[in-house]
């Protein structure tokens, strides 16, 4: 028996393992009985284990190992920290973290070494004040302007589910602060679902064997019934594999098919019996041998030329098929006799043929389509296309699909659907083919070439360069000269906001064209007249004074009325700028004639993600809310969402760029949405009239979100919220509830990107 490994590396990457996936981790066990009873028990310990590393139960941990305590004061929501003696702890805090317990939120203080501090909860419906013992100390926190602040309190307010923090010197002369949200971590969820999750997740939304019956029955009712030609190039794979991606194809519901085989070569004795016995065995399959090997672009052609079906659909040969897969097929083309070809979502299967790591994709999205090849599989396109485009293009190895699926989408004008089922099993194996290609130098080269090409024959100017995770990255450049922008930041009594935001317009932005229009809604504060005074001496600055209350939509039509620029930025003033390329690519993108509105990546101060583009529906409100918000800044997002440029519904208006005659073209911001909405409201104008809205990460700020005008959730913009949420559901209806670049196989409830308990969409045999 092979020895028990208790080594501390081996221990903690089995509890790692264990906290992942319970049942994986059972799964590894020898015998039947302990994997059986080991899911119960290690799942309720995994559990457990969540709910003792919560951040309200890691504090209350801390507090009782230290011998502290927290002591309510007087003071509504204020604590103070005490030892067993009843005095303040000597060591001063380093860093504040938020975290959740209960309903409550909960802030607290650490010195350098991790150790706690101080503590409060926090009510969702009222703020709090955290006492900081000692004298004062430095907080890690991102400050506005100047040096970070000493402080010797910290106010915490609510901030939707987060809070936002003020740290305030009270002594010395006059006050200092810095502002910095955060979010609880509990809440926190990662979009890759447990092996057991997805499991469940199966059974209640894939048609199951009991089902066969219903689709053959839907599928006599079809008045057209096509063949379908499945192109599979062989080149020695795993006979096991080989023949589960042959029976993937056989064992379909939709029985109109053909499986047109070209051997490239294979050495494989056994890979050649099975090709034998399948072609033997059933007339709809064709087989092709070569004879020597000649490349998978010249394997697939061959493949074509053997295809007498109206469409033809790629099956890599170690990959498998969903039955009812081309019985999807046929209905999405039937559904749109105008496409050129149809995509799906699909997954990832492993040895034991165990299914993970779905990929629920967005519909056509052209500008994502250019850096990577997201449409992937199953990917099927008119035969007659596909025959007119010369096949599978050679030379190109590593990227043919990328190529394939920009040059049918080119054709195609672009008609290319998407079917929201996961109907393909892409194989994972340690020294796969797929896998053991990905990072080598010719791919990569065959890409950037794929990229070129396709940027050359759509007349875009821009650079291509190798990017993350198998994406190419494409820099767009601005033309000469560059379009003038014109950057428009309403504010109001918030100077060191202003301050800290127009000097990052103006001293720490590249770009060779650029104003500021400041829209002073009724400033009063004496510092804030003076900075505004200030900055209007500057020759690139002018200001707007618009004495009203508070109406976004009105403040930027004023701004924008008259304006000479060709491009409008739209700026809040609590976004800051952190580096001095962001402009340029948000610009060059934003002067195409088919774009509308171009949004950026913005963080929290901290580096947490807090826009990446809106989706629609998504939320309580059901109107849109931001993806991965509060999540990891530098997360690649599934399928490398987050890496690249991409087509989305709407962005955030607090840093926005659109050409001023599309701003005109659509009346500009709705003044009926005062706060809330407007922003999703004017790009989904935009997008009606046909311009795409784009989101850019290669434009990165930092947005202290609602810092300057509060939390829509406070009671007294509650009323003003619901009605222009109202307002929002009767002028878009239906649209938002199908936003195409999200899947109906995603959760609505929250910005996780995490499943949906049950699909939205609707089978055609249902």
């Amino acid at each position: 028996m092979t020895p028990l490994d208790l080594s501390p590396a081996r221990m903690k990457s089995r509890w790692r393992k264990l906290r992942r996936d319970p049942a994986a981790f059972a799964d590894d066990l020898p015998w039947p009985l302990a994997r059986a009873l080991a899911v119960v028990g290690l799942t309720g310990a995994a559990h457990a284990a969540d709910l003792l590393d919560a951040d309200g139960r890691a504090i209350a941990r801390d507090w009782a190992r230290k011998g502290v305590a927290l002591r309510r004061t007087e003071e509504p929501g204020r604590y103070v920290l005490e030892d067993s003696n009843g005095r303040a702890p000597a060591r001063q805090p380093q860093r504040i973290r938020i975290g959740s317990h209960g309903r409550r939120l909960v802030a607290c203080a650490f010195d350098a070494d991790g150790g706690f501090l101080a503590g409060a909860e926090i009510e969702p419906e009222a703020g709090g004040v955290l006492a900081l013992p000692g004298e004062a100390a430095a907080i890690r926190l991102y400050p506005l302007d100047g040096p970070e602040p000493a402080p010797d309190r910290l106010d915490v307010a609510p901030a939707g589910r987060g809070a936002l923090l003020r740290l305030a010197r009270d002594a010395g002369a006059g006050a200092a602060e810095a502002l910095h949200e955060a979010w609880p971590s509990a809440e926190r969820r990662s979009p890759e679902p447990t092996a057991a999750a997805y499991r469940a997740w199966i059974r209640r939304n894939e048609p199951g064997p009991d089902d066969a019956p219903a689709i053959r029955a839907w599928i006599e009712t079809l008045t057209a019934q096509p063949v379908i030609s499945i192109l599979m190039p062989v080149r020695d794979p795993r006979p096991e594999h080989l023949r589960a991606a042959i029976a993937s194809v056989t064992g379909q519901l939709y029985p109109r098919w053909q499986l047109c085989i070209a051997d490239d070569g294979s050495e494989s004795a056994a890979v050649r019996d099975i090709l034998d016995q399948a072609a033997a065995a059933d007339a709809r399959i064709s087989l092709v041998r070569l004879g020597v090997s000649r490349g998978v672009a010249v394997a697939t052609n061959a493949a074509l030329e053997c295809a007498v079906g109206e469409a033809c659909l790629f099956l890599d040969h170690d990959d498998e098929l969903a039955p009812h897969a081309l019985a999807l097929v046929v209905a999405a083309f039937a559904q749109a006799p105008e496409a050129a070809a149809v995509y799906s979502d699909e997954d990832t299967i492993d040895l034991k043929g165990r299914r993970s790591a779905p990929l629920f994709k967005p519909d056509y999205d052209a500008e994502r389509l250019l850096a990577q090849n997201y449409l992937n599989h199953a990917f099927a396109v008119r035969t007659e296309l596909l025959q007119r485009l010369g096949g599978v293009r050679d030379g190109v190895d590593g990227a043919q699909d990328h190529d394939l699926a920009l040059r049918v989408a080119e054709a195609g004008a672009g008609l290319v659907r998407h079917i929201p089922q996961v109907l393909y099993h892409w194989r994972v194996y340690p020294g796969g083919g797929t896998l053991s290609q990905r990072a080598s130098a010719e791919m990569r080269a065959a890409r950037l070439r794929v990229a070129a090409d396709a940027l050359r024959r759509r007349d875009l100017h821009e650079d291509a360069a190798p990017g993350a995770r198998g994406y190419v990255r494409l820099s767009p450049r601005l033309s000469e000269p560059a379009p003038s922008v014109l950057a428009v930041v309403p504010t109001r009594d918030r100077p060191a906001l202003m301050k800290a935001c127009a000097a990052g317009l103006l001293g720490q932005t590249a770009y060779p064209s650029l104003r500021l229009r400041i829209v002073d809604n009724g400033s009063r504060d004496p510092d804030a007249l003076a900075l505004i005074s200030e900055l209007a001496r500057d020759e690139r600055v002018d200001v707007i004074r618009h004495d009203a209350p508070f109406n976004f939509s009105a403040l930027v039509n004023r701004a924008a009325a008259g304006a000479e620029a060709d491009l409008l930025l739209l700026l809040n003033d609590d976004v800051l700028v952190v580096e001095p390329g962001w402009l340029a690519p948000m610009a060059a993108l934003a002067a195409r004639a088919d774009v509308g509105a171009v949004g950026a990546k913005l963080h929290y101060p901290d580096g947490r993600l807090q826009h990446a583009g809106l989706v629609l529906g998504l939320g309580p409100q059901g109107i849109a809310g931001h993806e991965f918000r509060g999540q990891a800044g530098d997360m690649p997002g599934p399928q490398g969402r987050l890496l690249v440029t991409r087509e989305v519904s709407a962005v955030t208006a607090a840093c926005l760029v659109v050409e001023r005659r599309k701003f005109e073209a659509v009346g500009g911001f709705d003044e009926a949405l005062a706060v809330a909405f407007n922003d999703v409201d004017f790009c989904l104008r935009l997008r009606a009239r046909g311009w795409r809205n784009l989101w850019t990460p290669q434009a990165r700020l930092v947005h202290l979100e609602s810092a300057s005008r509060g939390d829509d959730a406070a009671p007294e913009q509650a009323e003003r919220f619901a009605r222009e949420a109202q307002a929002m559901r009767e002028r878009w209806g239906e649209v938002l509830k199908a936003d195409p670049y999200y899947n109906p196989n995603l959760t609505l409830e929250d910005e996780s990107f995490t499943l949906a308990p049950v699909s939205r969409w609707t089978p055609p045999w249902a």
